[in-house]
């Protein structure tokens, strides 16, 4: 009998551990601010200054001008179109834009890069489909950038024939809405 005993005790000791551990993680992961809402909201300062310049404010930015945010400068050095780039396929009605780019860390620790946090927007507004390859020579890729340090690169798009105008975005921090934007 002291076995049975023994084992019924243990189940409520163990569901006052489950209960107790339950309630720690939900308020864990409940609003810190004492709100119920599940809505959070990030003010960034509308300060060019320091290249941290909201959306709503952003300046377009031209062909051969330098923009910083976040401390990477960006310049579009050139853009052109082509109906061939390293033996890629186009859709009907489409044609390249090669966008070739400079990025220098203007910051004091290194930053990472990526080709893929440029979009080009057509004029539908829609973005166009970045077609880095691995093959593809002198394409921008993927890194990280010391302090100080600079990489050039060309980031092609397939844009369509008919559009002449574009607008390149540069979000090189996905959890931040802050952009650049270099308009043709």
């Amino acid at each position: 009998m002291s076995i049975l005993r023994k084992t019924k005790r243990k189940k409520p000791l163990v569901s006052a551990m489950v209960i107790l551990l339950l309630t720690a993680a939900l308020t864990a992961c409940g609003p810190s601010n004492g709100s119920s809402s599940g809505a959070s909201s990030v003010q960034a300062p509308a300060n060019e200054a320091d290249g941290s310049n909201s959306p709503e404010t952003a300046k377009t930015y031209e062909i051969g001008e330098t923009a910083e945010l976040f401390g990477l400068k960006l310049t579009v050095d050139q853009v052109d179109k082509k109906s061939e780039f390293n033996q890629e396929v186009l859709q009907e009605g489409m044609e390249f834009i090669l966008v070739k780019v400079t990025l220098e860390n203007a910051g004091k620790e290194a930053k990472p890069y990526n080709a893929h946090s440029f979009e080009l927007i057509s004029s539908s507004g829609k973005p166009d489909l970045n077609v880095t390859t691995l093959a593809g020579e002198g394409q921008l890729r993927q890194g990280n950038l010391d302090p100080g340090s600079k990489v050039s690169g060309i980031i092609p798009f397939e844009h369509p024939k008919d559009d002449s105008s574009g607008k390149l975005t540069f979000q090189p921090n996905l959890m931040s809405d802050q952009k650049i934007v270099f308009e043709w």
